[in-house]
């Protein structure tokens, strides 16, 4: 029971982690975006 518990746990941690590096790397995405839109909306006006 204890072990598979761990395996429960190690495995949500692992998921944890995924999230997090996919949560930067949409972080850095909406930077991107964000910069572009203001960009073109310089170029608009």
């Amino acid at each position: 029971m204890l072990r598979e518990v761990e395996a429960e746990r190690n495995r949500l941690l692992q998921q944890e982690l995924g999230l997090r590096e996919n949560m930067i790397l949409l972080r850095e995405e909406v930077v991107r975006q964000q910069t572009r839109n203001e960009h073109l909306t310089t170029q608009l006006q």
